[in-house]
């Protein structure tokens, strides 16, 4: 066999297309002087009982009201929040010069070291599109957002966090939800979101619209996906969809109630098993 048919097979194998079974590829690794380069598939489940409108699992935006350029600085967050996520920004212009948007508050980083009254830029180059994506490092607590250099461009903001399996690249490839309800809800969903920063789109009087929706309840089930008192489900087991965690991609959970209020629980209880397969570092598939 060659090396470049040994490649086709173990790269048609980690995406569930190959007719080999993991025993015989094993066997072809072995071969060839190889390790398997990708991890048993292994879930991750998210558990939460919501009766508001929009709540996240596995990670969560927390959005500004409206647009804003940041001439004047903004301030932006709670004080002494734990909420350890990016600030980011979606352009609502064409950017006519280089603009800097400078963050400063409490950063933190993946080690765990806080660094008290951080600075982080980010910078758009001249003819950046409008609807273009950036992110800051982590930070905590408030925030203040400046335009400190450049024509002040109108942008969405926000917190953004993210599960990226510990900044590793990973392939979705299934999921199951399960949940028990409270209250009949005809305008409920559930939606799994891949955070990337292709896609996006600015709104000047709304937040903006998250970049892929990869699958949605509705989308599945409409119109049978109203649920009364009681217990459903929903799954997905033909999905393959490669997340890179190493470049500040990840996935996110979006659960949305019509049913709220005090004594609505459109969601009781839901669990949300993710089936993902991790892929090494400096695989074959790089």
């Amino acid at each position: 066999m060659t090396l470049p048919k040994f490649r086709q097979i173990a790269a048609d194998y980690f995406w569930g297309a190959a007719s080999v079974t993991s025993r015989e590829l094993a066997q072809i690794l072995k071969a060839f002087g190889a390790e398997l380069f990708f991890q048993a598939s292994h879930n991750h489940t998210w558990f939460l009982q919501t009766n508001v409108t929009t709540q996240y699992a596995g990670g969560f935006y927390i959005f500004g009201a409206t647009a804003n350029d940041f001439a004047p600085a903004l301030n932006f967050g709670t004080v002494d929040s734990p909420v350890s996520a990016h600030i980011m920004i979606v352009t609502g212009a064409l950017a006519v010069d280089k603009v800097t948007i400078r963050v400063i508050g409490t950063s933190i980083d993946d080690d765990g070291t806080r660094t008290a009254t951080d600075t982080d830029d980010i910078v758009v180059a001249a003819g950046t599109p409008a609807n273009s994506y950036f992110e800051s490092k982590k930070f905590i607590g408030q925030v203040s957002i400046e335009t400190v250099g450049g024509t002040p461009i109108a942008c969405n903001y926000g917190w953004a966090k993210y599960f990226d399996m510990n900044n590793t690249d990973f392939v979705i490839t299934g999921f199951e939800a399960l949940w028990e309800s409270d209250s009949a809800d005809a305008a409920s969903d559930i939606e799994l979101i891949v955070h990337q920063a292709v896609g996006w789109t600015y709104n000047a009087g709304a937040p903006p619209t998250v970049p892929i929706v990869l699958a949605s309840r509705s989308g599945d089930l409409a119109p049978e996906d109203k649920h009364e008192v009681g217990p459903g489900a929903w799954k997905r087991s033909n999905i393959s969809r490669r997340v890179y965690g190493s470049k500040a991609e990840g996935l996110l959970w979006r659960v949305t109630s019509g049913s709220t209020g005090v004594g609505s629980l459109s969601f009781r209880s839901l669990n949300l098993n993710t089936t993902m397969r991790k892929v090494s570092q400096g695989s074959l598939l790089e």
